[in-house]
């Protein structure tokens, strides 16, 4: 079995600050998603596993982060 926990932010503009402030908001998100079901994990395991971005169907950019569980089950 494989469960994805994935969180996301809306990046405001194009200079690096921005991206950076999207990914630091999508990573604690993440990390209140993952700490909701019972997983431990630190803002340094997700941030090693970077991020993705994409735009919407609105031209809207956005910074992805997520993580993968595989079980056994």
């Amino acid at each position: 079995m494989t469960e994805m926990f994935t969180a996301r932010s809306q990046i405001k503009s194009e200079d690096h600050e921005s991206v950076e402030a999207a990914v630091r908001k999508a990573t604690d998100e993440l990390l209140s998603i993952l700490e909701a079901h019972g997983i431990t994990a630190t803002f340094a395991d997700i941030a090693q596993l970077g991020h993705a971005e994409s735009w919407d169907d609105e031209g809207l950019r956005w910074a992805e982060v997520s993580w993968l569980i595989e079980s056994n089950e």
